[in-house]
């Protein structure tokens, strides 16, 4: 081809890709519709740069080419390549991901481009991507699942063709669509349209400030893009940094809104200094956005890349040294409130450690430093701003959008929950990690993957895909990654807890050695001791935690016998402040203040150490994290140690200068009570002068006015009063909106009223105002002031008298307990069942007490009454109340229990299900409704019983008692009309009726939308079950029982296929296989039922079709059940192997990849079922197959406290459960024991567990019992002050719309558009003016006046081909019917009325009318009355849209209504 139709934008400066450029032009014809354009930028839609190495147009399509010149052998790990050749190893992403995404933002550019021209309409065909291997020498040995899209050199003469198809026969590929022909007149225009998007040179360079970046960056995601970059001047200084891209056209309130969130990401960075964090240096202006700087060590590589490169070389020990860095990293941050939510393997980078004196590169690699990155989607508190503002940075509603796709298969399941606990999202990342570190495989191919294992198996579980994984190690995992957030351990400390016990597992000396011989022990460097070392004589337990100054562990004292603590200095200069603690820490004896365990410190191998009394692992910090606020009576008792501990401290002249939280412990002392112990006195010898030494909110903020310029007792009172606020509430009081510094706030601060507990709360108020008040003047006199005024509260609670009573309420300041009492057993002796607890005579501790149950009534309150005596948390006075009463009024009413009906329970699903409906905008928000609200829906309310019946047999769901249909599930026509005596015809009748009443349920369409978007994250074929599965898991269902809950789900799917016929382009292809009756009954696992995704127009022109890929399905099927067959259970290679080796239909197996393609057949077997590990196995397997295979009779080194060894029935199943998920459970004891003695296992049982043959103890571990964390739904008190800001903003910019007049476009978010309309029109007068009914009804009145067409035809030629017979005469209907409804619409214009609110509006761009919008506008903005244009976006943020084309606005035209405008939040926050 010669120059001219091959355009070179920008000459390439490597000798390779020339070469490779060269190699193609050789290959391409001089004729038409042959054109190429090689290295270019263009910036996409979203912001992206993009550089394109080739863009070729050919007959058969555009084809956009990544040029990769690779030489030495090339193999596929998980999604990622690795190249091995004698300069390295090196590991990357498929490059055809990113090709492709360039080369779909590229067409999207063109189209428009194309759309805005001129003359004759252009269709842009589909561009693909591909890449192209250029040097022949290259040895490829991908998975076949890689090959898709990658093309090698043509053969040099005479020699072999590669195992790779050539580039000449992806370029002269003939159309396999019309639709995707490059025509001659598209060839011709083609160099405009470049030149209209903006096609450019590539750069060499980009700069920001003093920062030459590379040009092609290394990692980006859906917002951003990362750059390796090096200073201009100082050659060795290197740093990555991130741009955040502003869309194409973005106004200047967009621009704004991303350099927002790149300032957010620097600001949950600001003052982190943890080598496992990256750190962020400062924020510049880039030309495409706003670039945050990062330190960088550019060897750096993300873990998935580090695990597939090294993963094979790592030993047990290292892999958990990696899953610790993690783990410390996350509890640092979480210790200074900071929270990632979004930890996956692209968010961790990896480093080499220090290189031995003579070590190899590969050693330095295998004791890694990992750094945690991507904290776009971080959320901070402001009480660690590290001496900011304070401001507390919250995550935004769209601050999802910046996490990249790939990332997925690691989230938390949550993610998407309105508000998520940050700490439960962090241990599953955690979890997540570890699992990809321990097994060397990410937990899931997709997210849907994840979802769906997590749900079957209660978590990850990595024994299932590894051997070697121990017991601890596997509970670790599942424990953490639990699919239920409350199931999950409770913080990162319990995740590090139970790693020290993997740790100790694998460390521990084998059971059966006998004295062996000893090396001389090295001196142990304190600071890097494990668990195990011997220091000094202490033996190493577990390392408690690093601070500021030192490291603390737990260690026992080996001369003693006792645990005691030792803090070690990280450095010389913190060994001398230790010291110091050490001094003001001699003299104190209270039992309430931790004491020394030595009095003077010790010099352990040239390290500083103190030794302090253990008072136990829990801290009033975990406390209120696991279970949320204390109760009343842990309130009031736990209060009283605090004051006795400062009465004593302020006695001896000491300031502690850090009271929180955090440093407090709970001991628990022998008998069982508890008491606080106030520890960490590094802050007691700081000068009085230093009055920024502290935590910042315990840190009295007004401190270094001109009266307060040295550190004082008012300081120590105030940090002791946020802490009370904490135990009271869970939460910190902030002074103002929170972003503003406290002296320069006015009032009092902002308590967490409504977290208080309701039988204390107003007496809290009146102390908290007093006790944090601005003015240290106006605050308690002293501390026991402060302390009687607290002690006051609780008494005149507990002498309040019961509602509705005729005593008043004690005003005196000693108020009267005896009358009280009596007031109280006055409205006892009256109470009823259905008497409210605050009328019954109960104390308001008592009241909150039984609230804690769900105790309202009395009645309640005697049905839960025996859960009293473990209710935690219950002081003794308080229980005694309660179980006097409850004693009292049970032998007076007696006592029965209220079971709902399936009646009830229906009506109220019904309800719940209406209301969901009503107030959606769209799929995304109904996706959350649940799957038994669906059903409850699509069986229909009719009069009609047998239409009733018949719908309800069909979508196989249970009558009122619960009792599912003896039918299989999806039964066909004949089965239902001989169970209600009727014929099929009528059977398919009342179906037909049903669908049409489905399909107008936005319920069950979102459903179907849901179901299209699992069908392509999972190779565009799936079964029924599979479906439902992943149903159950994102929507949920409050049924019990498998059986039941797989047919509320299956219901679910029935309907959204049945609908999907009457869509006007039906997606979805069904194909079922009959099972045979099994002794006159239906088979149990019902028919087997495929569902497959047709091909759409924004598809590939090579996506297969529905038909190929259920032929590929059933193929795939038999494949799995002759492998299930065999004698000998497969192994995942030749699994893999063989059903590599089964033929695809139409490409079908070019979309499913390797692990897919294993599930898939099983699916579509008759008999077979797929393992974890990717083997098959019949669903039939014998039992005792079963029990070898999973190694089920295995016992465990030890399995209690105790060191006793053991394993239990529940662990055997377990075993057996996680290795072949869908077998039938094994019969319990007797049989177990008769099944395992045939499986080879020499067992016998011992009281509760089954014990191997006697021999030698085995080492002793510790069981961690997981608690349910408690998470507390955000108060009002804590919202974003950002989205305020911006709510007030949109009313400010409304009112001034209102009176200036003109257009206005105004976009809100899908879920917010009803409610936005109603806003708009009863606030602002606006008048709702339904486009879409306007015009439907102008081109109904056309259609109906003459005898043909008819609307049915009408509606055909709606999705008629472009161009067809069919479209040009819609086109004609279509302009007649604007012609009418224009001059409506312009009629509604009033000067002397409320703007004409255009809603429904997407019409306009659907049917060609966008530029009559622009008339009206141009009307409004001459004075013919105002008109205000809602928008309905995923995101408001973005410039306002119809169908996906965006509205032309003038300066001052486009108002974003945030949420919090919708619901009225600004104004709330006003008047408040």
């Amino acid at each position: 081809m010669q120059e001219g139709r091959w355009t070179t934008i920008t000459p390439s400066q490597f000798t390779h890709e020339r070469e490779a450029l060269a190699h193609v032009q050789a290959l391409l014809p001089d004729t038409e519709p042959y054109r190429a354009w090689s290295n270019f930028t263009f910036t996409a839609q979203t912001g992206h740069p993009y550089e394109v190495d080739l863009l070729v147009a050919g007959p058969g399509g555009l084809y956009l080419i990544e040029i990769k010149s690779l030489t030495g052998r090339l193999v596929s790990s998980g999604s990622n390549w690795v190249l091995s050749n004698p300069s390295g190893t090196r590991t990357f992403d498929n490059p055809l991901h990113l090709a492709d995404a360039k080369a779909k933002r590229l067409k999207s550019l063109l189209q428009i481009a194309a759309d805005q021209r001129r003359g004759q309409k252009i269709k842009v065909p589909f561009v693909q991507a591909a890449v192209f291997l250029s040097k022949p020498g290259l040895h490829v040995a991908l998975s076949d699942h890689h090959l898709h899209g990658v093309y090698g050199p043509e053969p040099a003469p005479g020699h072999q063709p590669g195992p790779l198809p050539t580039i000449r026969s992806l370029l002269e590929r003939p159309p396999l669509d019309e639709r995707h022909r490059v025509t001659k007149e598209l060839s011709a225009a083609l160099p405009d349209l470049l030149r209209a998007i903006g096609i450019a040179r590539s750069r060499r360079h980009y700069q920001v400030g003093s920062w030459e970046l590379e040009p092609r960056p290394f990692d980006l995601g859906p917002t951003w893009q990362d750059h390796h970059a090096r200073h201009r001047d100082l050659e060795r200084e290197h740093r990555r940094i991130r741009i955040y891209l502003v869309e194409r056209n973005a106004v200047q309130t967009e621009r704004a809104s991303i350099e927002r969130a790149a300032k957010r990401e620097m600001m949950v960075l600001h003052g982190i200094n943890h080598p496992g964090i990256v750190r962020v240096d400062s924020m510049e202006p880039h030309e495409a956005g706003p670039a945050l700087i990062f330190r960088h060590d550019p060897r750096a590589i993300r873990l998935d890349h580090y695990m597939a490169q090294f993963g094979d070389k790592l030993d047990p020990l290292s892999r958990l040294a990696m899953i610790r860095q993690l783990a410390e990293a996350v509890a640092y941050a979480h210790g200074r409130r900071l929270h990632h939510r979004a930890l996956s393997a692209r968010s961790v980078l990896v480093s080499p450690g220090p290189k031995r004196r003579g070590g190899s590169e590969e050693e330095a690699w295998l004791v890694p430093q990992l750094q945690i990155s991507d904290w776009q989607t971080a959320t901070r508190a402001a009480d660690t701003s590290g001496g900011g503002s304070g401001d507390p940075i919250t995550l935004s509603s769209h601050a999802t959008a910046h996490i990249e796709l790939s990332a997925e298969a690691y989230l938390a399941p949550e993610l998407s929950a309105p508000r998520p606990d940050p700490v439960a999202m962090d241990v599953f990342g955690l979890g997540a990690l570890a699992y990809l570190i321990l097994t060397g495989q990410p937990p899931a191919a997709k997210r849907q993957e994840l979802l769906a294992r997590i749900a079957r198996d209660n978590g990850l579980r990595p024994s299932s895909v590894a051997d070697g994984i121990t017991e601890f190690a596997d509970e670790l995992i599942q424990a953490a990654t639990a699919p239920v957030p409350a199931q999950r351990l409770t913080t990162v400390s319990e995740f590090v807890e139970m790693l020290e016990e993997v740790e100790n597992e694998l460390t521990a000396p084998p059971p059966t050695s006998v004295h062996p011989e000893e090396p001389e022990p090295e001196e142990t460097d304190p600071l890097e001791a494990r668990g195990g070392d011997l220091v000094a004589e202490w033996k190493i337990k577990k390392r408690l935690g690093t601070g500021s100054t030192c490291r603390a562990f737990l260690a026992h004292n080996e001369r003693t016998g006792k645990d005691e603590v030792l803090k070690v200095g990280l450095s010389d200069e913190k060994g001398a402040r230790l010291a110091h603690e050490a001094r003001v820490l001699r003299p104190l004896t209270d039992s309430r203040v931790i004491r020394l365990a030595r009095p003077e410190p010790l010099q352990i191998a040239s390290r500083t150490v103190i030794v302090l009394e253990h008072a136990g692992e829990l801290t009033l910090a975990r406390k209120l994290r696991d279970d949320g606020r204390l109760t009343v009576d842990e309130l009031e008792t736990y209060s009283d140690y605090l004051f006795g501990a400062l009465d004593y401290l302020e006695g001896e002249g000491v300031y502690h200068r850090d009271i929180k939280p955090d440093n407090i412990a709970i001991r628990v002392r022998p008998n069982r009570t508890r008491q606080l112990v106030l520890f960490d006195f590094s802050l007691a010898g700081v000068s009085v002068k230093e009055l920024s030494a502290g935590t910042p909110r315990y840190l009295d903020p007004f401190l270094g006015t001109a009266s307060r310029q040295v550190y004082d007792k008012h300081a120590e009172w105030y940090a002791l009063a946020v802490t009370l606020h904490e135990m009271a509430s869970g939460e910190l009081p902030i002074w103002g909106d929170g972003g503003t510094e406290p002296q320069l706030t006015d009032g009092p601060p902002v308590l967490a009223i409504e977290a208080f507990d309701p039988a204390i709360r107003d007496g809290l108020v009146e102390f908290f105002h007093q006790a944090l008040h601005r003015d240290h003047r106006r605050r308690f006199p002293s501390l026991k002031d402060m302390r009687d005024a607290w002690q006051q509260v609780f008494r005149r609670s507990d002498a309040s008298t019961p509602v509705g009573t005729d005593h008043p309420e004690i005003e005196a300041d000693e108020p009267d307990e005896k009358a009280a009492a009596k007031a109280r057993d006055e409205a006892a002796a009256k109470a009823t069942r259905a008497t409210a607890l605050e009328a019954a005579g109960l104390t308001p501790r008592a009241v909150s007490a039984a609230h804690r149950l769900d105790a309202t009534t009395v009645g309640e309150l005697l049905t839960v009454a025996n859960k009293l005596a473990h209710l935690p948390g219950l002081g003794a006075k308080t229980r005694q109340e309660l179980q006097r009463r409850v004693k009292e009024w049970r032998t007076r009413l007696g006592e029965r229990e209220i079971i709902p009906t399936s009646a009830a329970a229906r009506k109220e699903a019904t309800a719940e299900v209406a209301t969901e409906a009503t107030a959606a905008g769209g799929d995304t928000d109904l996706v959350r409704v649940g799957l038994d609200a669906i059903a409850t829906l699509l069986v229909p309310s009719s009069r009609n019983a047998k239409d009733v019946e018949a719908t309800r047999l069909l979508l196989h769901l249970p009558d009122e008692s619960g009792v599912l249909p003896d039918l299989p599930l999806w039964p066909q026509h004949p089965l239902v009309a001989k169970r209600l005596d009727v014929t099929p015809a009528r059977i398919a009748q009342i179906l037909g009726k049903q669908r049409k009443r489905w399909h107008g349920l936005p319920v069950v369409g979102s459903v179907r939308t849901q179901i299209i978007e699992l069908l392509r994250d999972g190779g565009r074929v799936m079964g029924v079950a599979e479906l439902a599965a992943a149903l159950l898991v994102s929507r949920g269902s409050v049924r019990t029982g498998d059986e039941l809950r797989l047919a509320v789900a299956v219901a679910a799917v029935r309907a959204a296929v049945e609908i999907d016929a009457l869509e006007e382009e039906p997606r979805l292809l069904l194909r079922r296989h009959a099972r045979g009756d099994i002794d006159g009954k239906p088979h149990p696992r019902g028919d087997r039922l495929l569902v497959a995704l047709e091909a759409g127009e924004d598809d590939a022109p090579d996506t297969p079709a529905a038909p190929a890929l259920l032929d590929y399905a059933d193929a795939l099927g038999k494949a799995a059940d002759k492998l299930a067959a065999s004698e000998v259970l497969p192994s995942a290679a030749t699994v893999l192997r063989t059903l590599a080796a089964v033929t695809a239909p139409g490409g079908a197996a070019d979309v499913i990849d390797e692990r897919r393609r294993v599930l898939l057949a099983a699916a579509a077997s008759e008999r077979a079922a797929a393992t974890a590990r990717l083997e098959l196995y019949p669903r039939d397997l014998d039992p005792v197959r079963a029990l070898r295979l999973a190694q089920a009779g295995v016992v465990p080194p030890a399995t209690t406290p105790e060191g006793k060894r053991g394993l239990t029935p529940e662990q055997v199943l377990q075993r057996v459960e996680a290795r072949f998920p869908e077998l039938a459970p094994l019969p319990p004891r007797p049989k177990l024991d008769r099944l395992l003695a045939e499986a080879g296992f020499e067992l016998r049982w011992d009281r509760d567990r089954y014990v191997p043959p006697p021999r030698n103890a085995s080492s002793s571990m510790s069981i961690i019992q997981r608690r349910p964390s408690a998470t507390s739904a955000p108060s009002r008190w804590a919202a974003e002050s950002p989205e305020l800001a911006a709510a007030m903003r949109a009313e400010e910019r409304l009112t001034g719309a209102r009176s200036a007049g003109g257009f206005r476009a105004l976009t809100v978010r899908l879920n917010r558009y009803a409610l936005a309309r109603e806003e708009l029109a009863r606030r602002f007068g606006a008048r709702p003016v339904n486009v879409a009914a306007i015009f439907l009804r102008e081109l109904r009145g056309l259609v109906d006046a003459r005898p043909k067409p008819t609307w049915e035809t009408v509606l055909g030629a709606d999705v008629a081909e472009p161009g067809s017979r069919g479209a040009i005469k819609l086109g004609e209907y279509v302009e007649q019917a604007w012609d009418l409804a224009v001059p409506a619409l312009r009629a509604s214009l009033s000067t002397g009325e409320g703007p004409v609110l255009l809603h429904d509006a997407a019409v306009l761009a659907r049917y060609r009318a966008i530029e009559r919008l622009y008339e009206l506008a141009d009307a409004a903005r001459g004075g013919a009355g105002d008109v205000w244009l809602l928008c309905p976006m995923e995101d408001p943020g973005v410039l306002p849209k119809l169908d996906g084309a965006v509205v032309r606005v003038g300066d001052n035209e486009w108002i974003a209504l945030p949420d919090a405008w919708v619901v009225n939040a600004h104004r709330s926050s006003v008047s408040a």
